[in-house]
């Protein structure tokens, strides 16, 4: 695993260590090798496409690094584009399992209800790629 992984998140004075991280998840379940990895590669990329294949438990990993990065303070706000069909069935559900107490809200439907999420105070923002589409020139 990445050594730098292991290391403080700079943060206005303090410090956040990933490795003092909780790891929630649903009980029994804990982070596999490969996962941590993929954490590891999303906290030092500011840009990351995860291609692994289905059934790596891409979706968890990269919400474990949505929560480290609210939690160190380093993000605000996250913007995760989904097929449609992992909205609610992937994304959300995940989120409600495993990290309830973060909030997300799910930017679907007709224009004025992608702009109401987006506008919300949520952390997470979840849509589909063809919602990019409609909401666009708000985004930029």
């Amino acid at each position: 695993m990445n050594e730098n992984f292991n290391s403080s998140l700079p943060l206005s004075g303090q410090s956040f260590s990933v490795s003092d991280y909780r790891w929630p998840c649903v009980e029994g379940r804990k982070p596999l090798g490969h996962q941590k990895q993929t954490v590891a590669f999303f906290l030092t990329n500011k840009r990351a496409f995860c291609l692994s294949e289905m059934g790596t438990m891409k979706t968890l990993s990269a919400l474990w690094a949505v929560d480290i990065l609210i939690t160190a303070r380093k993000v605000r706000r996250v913007l995760i584009i989904s097929p449609l069909s992992g909205l609610r069935a992937t994304w959300g559900a995940e989120i409600f399992r495993n990290m309830p107490y973060l909030k997300y809200g799910i930017a679907h439907g007709t224009k004025q209800k992608r702009l109401n999420v987006l506008r919300s105070t949520v952390p997470i923002v979840i849509i589909n790629h063809d919602g990019i589409k409609t909401v666009e020139e708000e985004l930029l």
